[in-house]
């Protein structure tokens, strides 16, 4: 009995993790434009990443720390959605990815306040024909603790 759970836990320690990203990556997301591209993420030590996007690929591999970093160069803003695809051991893939200015506005509770929920806004929200315009919602969250939030394949 004792030797099957040795083998077990060697076992365990076999499998291999996903490859993951913070969660800002998503569908939809806007990459800012005339600048380099600092990409990171995690996965399994030793393990190569491929990441390639616009006609880019770059290639790196995962450090001790489960940590990997790419960077891609500059791109021009372009409205065409573009997939940006990550690949280790397991894949992650983006789709419908713009190049364009990236926003970060913060504040209290007025930023908060979502266009449809004022006086017309369902009309006016319904009359937005600008679809590159993409807008991302963190949640907060309160913690004692830095927290590692990642996206997994």
């Amino acid at each position: 009995m004792k030797v099957w759970r040795v083998l077990i836990l060697l076992g365990a320690g076999i499998a291999s993790a996903a490859v993951e990203m913070p969660p800002v990556f998503s569908d939809f997301m806007v990459l800012q434009r005339d600048v380099p591209l600092r990409l990171a993420g995690r996965g399994d030590a030793g393990e190569q990443i491929t990441v390639e996007f616009a006609g880019q690929r770059r290639q790196t591999v995962v450090d001790s720390n489960r940590n990997w970093q790419i960077r891609l160069e500059p791109l021009e803003a372009c409205r065409e959605g573009r997939t940006l695809s990550v690949q280790g051991n397991t894949r992650l893939e983006f789709y419908d990815v713009l190049v364009g200015d990236v926003w970060l506005c913060s504040g209290q509770s007025n930023m908060y306040f979502r266009v449809k929920d004022a006086a017309g806004g369902t009309e006016i929200a319904a009359r937005q024909k600008n679809r590159s315009i993409r807008m991302l919602k963190i949640e907060p969250a309160w913690s004692r603790e830095p927290r590692e939030l990642l996206v997994k394949s």
